[in-house]
């Protein structure tokens, strides 16, 4: 799978979004630069939280929110994470717990977020599993967000 990584596909899909008119656009996990079936491949593909607000968060219409599936390149390591965009930044970044890619590093359980009016909580593909990661979300009226890889 090598993901979106000229991003013409994801363009092509956000315009299409802003078409019909819609407010929330989920992709897959690892949906920018591809599943890495490798450490190198894993380092090849990952890109910094800021090269991807660089790349997208700025560009996205102000009525559209994306959470978008990459490989995060940070100080503690390489994490399998989700970015919610919206007005030009990164609202929130959830990173996969139990990974099982090669070269990615196991993130923390991911806080539930407001997103306007509505709390919301994201667990990353097998991750789902796990329902002890959402023993912290106790909050009324939350709603979910799994962010899934095609590979499961």
């Amino acid at each position: 799978m090598s993901g979106l990584t000229d991003y013409t596909d994801l363009e092509a899909v956000i315009s299409e979004c802003v078409r019909r008119d819609v407010d929330l656009l989920l992709t897959p996990e690892f949906a920018v630069g591809g599943l890495p079936h490798t450490v190198p491949g894993a380092i090849r593909r990952a890109t910094s939280l800021k090269q991807l607000e660089d790349a997208w968060a700025r560009s996205l219409p102000e009525s559209l929110t994306v959470v978008l599936g990459f490989t995060e390149h940070t100080s503690a390591g390489l994490f399998s994470s989700a970015a919610v965009l919206h007005g030009g930044a990164a609202l929130h970044v959830a990173r996969k717990v139990f990974p099982r890619e090669p070269g990615i590093t196991p993130g923390t359980p991911s806080l539930p977020f407001e997103l306007g009016d509505t709390p919301i909580g994201i667990i990353i593909c097998a991750d789902a599993r796990h329902p002890e990661l959402t023993a912290v979300w106790s909050t009324p009226g939350l709603a979910s967000c799994s962010v899934h890889s095609t590979m499961t």
